[in-house]
């Protein structure tokens, strides 16, 4: 399973929570998740990036397991997860 402590939240939860922060948000977007996907990775790591994390797979029967795991997931719930930017300043 995926080891993380967070809790989701909507677009409309994330700026609530800038808002009750104290900050004004200045744009936000949301996007489809693109995390473990292969081009996705070769976007965000280079060449080199992702061919470490591909060798270190390679090698490591428990981290290969654990990221696909991971990706399986992502991939069934693809449909649900995405991605936020917000841009927020303080007044």
């Amino acid at each position: 399973a995926i080891r993380v402590n967070a809790n989701p939240l909507t677009q409309i939860e994330w700026v609530q929570a800038c808002e009750s922060a104290g900050l004004q948000v200045q744009f936000h977007q949301t996007g489809a998740m693109g995390l473990l996907n292969p081009k996705q990775m070769l976007h965000d790591e280079g060449w080199l990036g992702t061919m470490k994390i591909t060798w270190n797979m390679s090698i490591d029967p428990q981290l290969r397991s654990r990221i696909l795991q991971m990706r399986q997931v992502f991939q069934e719930y693809k449909d649900d997860l995405g991605y936020i930017v917000l841009c927020a300043q303080r007044p």
